[in-house]
């Protein structure tokens, strides 16, 4: 990997735990209201 490719693969792995945590927040969140509910 080249020093120029280092933050782009950085930027994408960011997005991409950003995106399953995103999934994983909603995911727990709709569990809690429907064991609420």
């Amino acid at each position: 990997m080249t020093d120029d490719e280092v933050p782009a693969a950085v930027a994408t792995g960011r997005r991409v735990a950003t995106a399953l945590l995103g999934t994983a927040l909603a995911l727990t969140v709709s569990a809690v209201l429907w064991l609420v509910w």
